[in-house]
């Protein structure tokens, strides 16, 4: 949810505050769940592509993201396992954009 509209929506508001509420952190959970074990497969190292960004004089290219996978794993479990507690304990997840 979008506390600033008070409008439900799907995915993350990425400029602003986006509520996960209860169905939806149990959604997160198993997203970062199965993104964790999709990346397990991963090499140890690999590189992820990231927002189109603009320099100064115009130019554009992709951001390049250098991963571990054991490092990018871990935060993935690590998430999934924040997103199952707070589906049991029926409390929100707040996501403060980019």
């Amino acid at each position: 949810m979008d506390p600033s509209t008070q409008e439900n929506h799907i995915g993350l508001n990425y400029h602003g505050i986006t509520i996960i509420r209860h169905e939806g952190a149990n959604l997160l959970k198993d997203i970062c769940f199965n993104w964790s074990r999709l990346f397990s497969l991963a090499p140890s190292t690999f590189q992820l592509t990231g927002d189109f960004v603009m320099d100064e004089n115009g130019n554009g290219a992709y951001e390049k993201w250098n991963c571990t996978r054991d490092d990018l794993t871990k935060t993935l479990s690590a998430l999934a396992a924040i997103a199952e507690q707070a589906f049991h304990e029926n409390y929100s997840i707040v996501h403060h954009g980019i």
